[in-house]
């Protein structure tokens, strides 16, 4: 059936069999007082989830550096997609450095 597939121009990670699927990521959070609070979520089949229908989602307030964690488990079909949505704030990202890492696994 081949593995879970990721499609850059939209975000998305499609699911290749129906199954419960482990979805977790642990996004760094930016500092600064133009970033004083985040928020990610989850989406199923919904490229920009809102605070009503995501899947699972984290949050932070303040002005400091702050890893988050989010985890979910979600039943899905085979063709169905999982997004991770910045829906407040920002992540901190460098190149030369692993932050928001990330795992979709299916788990039965």
């Amino acid at each position: 059936a081949g593995g879970i597939s990721y499609d850059s121009s939209n975000g998305r990670f499609t699911v290749p069999v129906a199954g419960k699927y482990r979805v977790t990521m642990n996004p760094f959070k930016k500092t600064g007082t133009d970033y004083p609070n985040c928020r990610v979520l989850i989406g199923k089949n919904n490229s920009t989830p809102t605070v009503t229908s995501h899947h699972g989602h984290c949050y932070s307030s303040g002005t400091v550096y702050n890893t988050l964690c989010l985890n979910s488990v979600i039943a899905m079909e085979a063709g169905d997609f999982i997004v991770f949505y910045l829906q407040l704030g920002s992540l901190y990202n460098k190149a030369t450095d692993q932050f928001n890492d990330f795992s979709i696994e299916m788990i039965a």
